[in-house]
């Protein structure tokens, strides 16, 4: 249960764990502070953040999410995408995510 990291020849993709609740917030942020530190020489700015198989998230693992957009976003990356489920995307439409960080949400 942990944010696997991918890369593909324009983009990086982040997938995100099933679960993103309170319980799983603090060593998924750990998690994150580890993959951005891999970033710091890429030139590569476009990133895929994908929540698909995310069935569960709570308020910790939404603000975990809206800091790690404001973070790529103040360190450089020009294109922030965001696929979720249903679930996930009902979440992120209640607070108006997409409009208030100008990012991508598509299902």
């Amino acid at each position: 249960m942990t944010i696997e990291l991918g890369k593909t020849d324009k983009q990086y993709l982040l997938s995100f764990p099933k679960e993103m609740t309170i319980f799983s917030v603090l060593s998924l942020r750990e998690r994150l502070k580890e993959l951005l530190v891999s970033f710091d020489n890429e030139q590569e700015r476009a990133i895929c953040l994908d929540f698909c198989n995310t069935s569960e998230i709570d308020w910790a693992g939404v603000q975990l999410v809206i800091s790690l957009i404001k973070t790529l976003q103040n360190t450089g990356f020009h294109a922030i995408r965001l696929f979720a489920s249903d679930g996930v995307l009902a979440n992120f439409e209640f607070l108006s995510i997409e409009d208030n960080l100008s990012i991508e949400i598509r299902r």
